[in-house]
């Protein structure tokens, strides 16, 4: 009954009434943040539902279903302030990948309903399920839609597809979680030990000067071959490779890092290793350390939280350079139950 009538409201609504959305993001048991995108371009703290919802530039897109049945999976942005959530959660380390997997529900209402939270439309319901983007002004998140029956959830944690669930590097640098994957991004491969990093689109991220590459000419190039061409890098994924490089799924493109130093002036798009991670710079830095939530700098070595994902970490075979091959060790099974067919985690 309360749907029809806000239904009705809406649809002879007036200037005045205008839709109000408010979201609320579970960031623990004990702790959920409520917020909202603004109002009439104002930044005032909303009153709703006995909750205060504060301000946070943000937009949700996506979120119409398809006729096809198929599951959407909507974007979430907000703009890249930690500053929010580290309060929220007492917690000075916080990073936004300690937000995948959180519950984040969509309310809306009219205007006139604030006051009296009398009638709302249906909820909106998702998790955070990966990192789709990120740099030092957005922070967007693809979301995924929780398939609660009866308020049992099965097997005990969420499944969505072909996306793993785990929070990345979880089991290592938060204590909790499946993803084994260490915070060192190392792994010791018949007796000598690795580093293996790689972006959230899977291309590896190697040690400048430990492949020396060619520059692509038209020929034929066999498996894990690396030539530049057009101001990249790349790695052949097949033999008897024809194919030109950056125009076919027979290359991969490879990023080159350097040691991150003080002294040295780096300019856009530059890559660095500092501490355990990969960092770009996003604009020219002198004297500014890489760190989560620099305006210099963005973490680029994330996991695409799919299967190959995966599989290139834990089925990692290295090349007689010590980098990454395009071959995969199938006959490793995927250690922590994030997929079909991997080892079931306790």
């Amino acid at each position: 009954m309360s749907n029809n009538i806000i239904t009705t409201d809406l649809q002879s609504q007036e200037v005045s009434d205008a839709l109000i959305e408010l979201y609320e993001l579970e960031l623990s048991s004990t702790t959920t943040l409520y917020f909202h995108a603004g109002v009439d371009e104002t930044l005032s703290d909303i009153e709703y539902d006995g909750n205060t919802y504060i301000a946070l530039p943000l937009i949700l897109d996506g979120i119409e279903a398809s006729s096809d049945g198929a599951t959407n999976r909507p974007t979430l942005t907000v703009a890249n302030v930690t500053n929010i959530f580290k309060a929220a959660l007492s917690d000075e380390g916080f990073d936004f990948e300690d937000l995948i997997g959180k519950r984040i529900t969509r309310r809306q209402t009219l205007e006139k309903y604030l006051s009296t939270a009398q009638y709302e439309f249906p909820k909106k319901v998702y998790l955070l399920d990966r990192i789709s983007s990120q740099n030092n002004v957005l922070v967007s998140f693809e979301l995924s839609a929780p398939f609660d029956v009866s308020g049992i959830r099965i097997p005990n944690r969420v499944v969505v597809g072909k996306y793993c669930s785990w929070l990345y590097q979880g089991y290592d640098t938060a204590e909790k979680g499946g993803c084994t994957w260490t915070q060192a991004s190392s792994l010791n491969y018949n007796g000598t030990n690795y580093e293996a990093f790689f972006d959230i689109d899977d291309r590896p991220l190697i040690e400048f000067g430990l492949v020396t590459f060619s520059s692509w000419v038209s020929g034929t190039y066999a498996l894990d071959d690396f030539v530049s061409h057009a101001g990249k890098t790349w790695r052949s994924q097949t033999d008897t490779n024809t194919d030109t490089p950056g125009a076919s799924i027979n290359w991969k493109e490879v990023i080159e890092w350097t040691q991150w130093d003080l002294l040295v002036s780096y300019s856009v798009g530059a890559y660095v290793k500092s501490g355990n991670n990969i960092w770009k710079a996003l604009r020219a830095s002198t004297n500014n350390t890489p760190v989560t939530g620099s305006l210099y700098w963005t973490r680029v070595d994330y996991c695409g939280k799919t299967l190959n994902s995966c599989k290139c970490r834990f089925q990692f075979k290295p090349t007689t350079e010590g980098v990454a091959s395009s071959i995969k060790e199938t006959d490793k099974v995927l250690p922590f139950g994030a997929f079909p067919g991997s080892v079931k985690f306790k």
